[in-house]
């Protein structure tokens, strides 16, 4: 397995267990939630929390394979009349940011779950530890820093015309 794959292979993890395990646990929660609330008149009172708590992490999954794949926003209108090379440079000064953002974000994240942690902060209705949430937060924007360094790398290199290239994902797609 080549070294620039190992982020690959982790954000498809990510993406699998957001997809097969976070969602569905969402989607039951506000189910049961809502038949609770107006069927029964006794609201799951935690479920609101949860399904902050759920969502956020859903979309955190999924963030570095939707870089991967090209199927996240973006202003088509320019960037489809763009040159191969001016896509590329553009791809590139992308990855700079989302890279300088991303470390921001994970160095705040980092920090966070040690401070919470050597608070022991609880959250108010599910009595979860703070840390380890700022702390899945902190990893999972380390796998996306990983993710755009070896997708810029594969730019630079020539095997991707930019970051979000579908022609040239690994083979067992």
């Amino acid at each position: 397995m080549r070294l620039l794959s190992v982020p690959i292979v982790i954000s498809r993890a990510l993406t699998m267990f957001g997809s097969y395990v976070v969602l569905p646990v969402l989607a039951c929660l506000i189910t049961a939630d809502v038949i609770m609330r107006y069927v029964f008149n006794n609201p799951i009172w935690w479920s609101l929390e949860a399904s902050k708590y759920l969502l956020l992490l859903f979309f955190m999954c999924g963030l570095a394979d939707s870089l991967r794949q090209g199927v996240h926003i973006r202003m088509a209108l320019l960037y489809d009349r763009m040159s191969v090379g001016t896509k590329r440079i553009v791809s590139l000064m992308t990855a700079a940011g989302l890279v300088f953002a991303f470390t921001f974000l994970v160095i705040a994240a980092y920090d966070q779950a040690v401070f919470r942690l050597r608070l022991g902060t609880l959250t108010n209705d599910l009595q979860m530890p703070l840390w380890a949430w700022y702390g899945a937060i902190a990893a999972i924007g380390a796998v996306v820093i990983l993710q755009v360094v070896a997708l810029s790398i594969e730019v630079v290199a020539g095997r991707r015309e930019m970051l979000d290239d579908n022609s040239h994902i690994l083979e067992e797609d």
